[in-house]
């Protein structure tokens, strides 16, 4: 098998033995306490995600700053399509980081003071997760030069 369509270190069976894993994890937290456990994970979870956003967004800046990588920003949609159907597409694709923000008032009845937190928490969190993707992709074009990100599949969205 070629070293480009292996998953992981033994192929495809490293990648079903993971989803086993996480499955049984899952299942775990929600066989003990789904409230102490799932709430202590999620907080944990959302902790490691931002640490690996903020570490992609510091290299960005050191890269930026420190290295002088600017050639790269001059003109970065060089040779991109702006056709409404890419666009769209590019926008669909980028509503995948804001999950969560349309299923808030779901919960309403279990937040403190729900009339002042409910639109508090969504105006922060959309503009922090705007903030973070604005930044980590900034962080791509310092890093990366046009043609890598236009030709990877693994740049964010």
């Amino acid at each position: 098998m070629d070293d480009k369509h292996k998953l992981g270190f033994f192929g495809a069976t490293s990648y079903v033995i993971g989803n086993i894993i996480g499955s049984v994890m899952v299942t775990w937290m929600n066989f003990f306490s789904l409230n102490k456990f799932a709430g202590r994970f999620q907080i944990v979870a959302t902790a490691a995600k931002l640490l690996s956003c903020f570490l992609i967004i510091a290299t960005g800046l050191y890269f930026y700053y420190v290295k002088g990588w600017t050639s790269n920003l001059r003109d970065p949609m060089k040779g991109s399509n702006y056709t409404p159907g890419d666009m769209i597409l590019g926008f669909y694709g980028g509503l995948w980081a804001f999950s969560g923000w349309d299923v808030l008032n779901y919960s309403t009845g279990e937040i403190a003071r729900p009339r002042k937190n409910v639109p508090l928490a969504l105006l922060v969190g959309i503009l922090t997760v705007t903030a973070v993707y604005v930044s980590i992709n900034v962080a791509y074009f310092v890093a990366l030069d046009v043609e890598t990100v236009k030709s990877s599949n693994a740049v964010a969205a």
